[in-house]
């Protein structure tokens, strides 16, 4: 695989690096690719692409695991393997509301869809469902305020909330469609736990949706 120089590695919530590297991953089209990266030997493990289309290839690491463990040590100027951009990404309509659902780290693929329906001046409107076991295992944290000032409706889904936390608590596609958004004429992104996307796609299908939107 070709090398990837890494640029800068910051902390990105509880447990979580962003990785930034010097390199444009061939073949990025399309929001919701992946790439498999290595180092040292060890056995390549897929991860979604944080950045843009265009963009350098930024990665968000949970570090748990040898491979995970491995990259989140590197300093800047350590290389990299890394491959082309691999998927289909997201492929939408561009019709509807959108409606977005992810977990954990998973936002990672959802973050281009949002900065691209940002760059394309906010055209419809954006319901952003970001679910987190506690708290402080938010990532993004300057994007999701960022995102919010720019018009994206966001809601972050706590499932273990402590006493501190007054937000929406549960499953992200439970409170979306609480919200009145679990309907036939909406677009829908779901990335993230089988479990949730699961139950997802049976919700929206109930409802006569036929525009779910995954990247596998």
């Amino acid at each position: 695989m070709p090398e990837a120089t890494l640029s800068r590695n910051d902390p990105a919530g509880d447990g979580l690096r962003l990785l930034t590297f010097a390199h444009v991953p061939e073949g990025y089209e399309r929001p919701g690719q992946f790439v498999t990266a290595t180092v040292g030997g060890l056995k390549a493990g897929y991860f979604a692409l944080a950045s843009s289309p265009g963009e350098p290839a930024t990665l968000l690491i949970k570090n748990a695991g040898e491979l995970s463990e491995a990259l989140c040590a590197l300093e800047a100027g350590a290389p990299v393997e890394m491959s082309a951009a691999m998927g289909k990404g997201f492929v939408l309509s561009g019709e509807g509301e959108l409606v977005i659902l992810c977990n954990g780290s998973a936002i990672s693929a959802c973050r281009p869809v949002i900065e691209a329906e940002l760059a394309s001046g906010l055209p419809r409107p954006v319901h952003f469902y970001f679910g987190v076991l506690e708290p402080r295992h938010r990532s993004f944290l300057a994007d999701l305020e960022r995102w919010g000032n720019a018009g994206i409706q966001v809601h972050t889904v706590v499932g273990e909330p402590d006493g501190s936390w007054s937000g929406a608590t549960g499953f992200v596609q439970d409170v979306a469609s609480e919200h009145g958004l679990c309907r036939a004429d909406v677009e829908v992104v779901l990335c993230g736990v089988p479990p949730m996307v699961d139950a997802a796609k049976k919700l929206w299908a109930d409802a006569g949706c036929e525009s779910v939107r995954t990247n596998y």
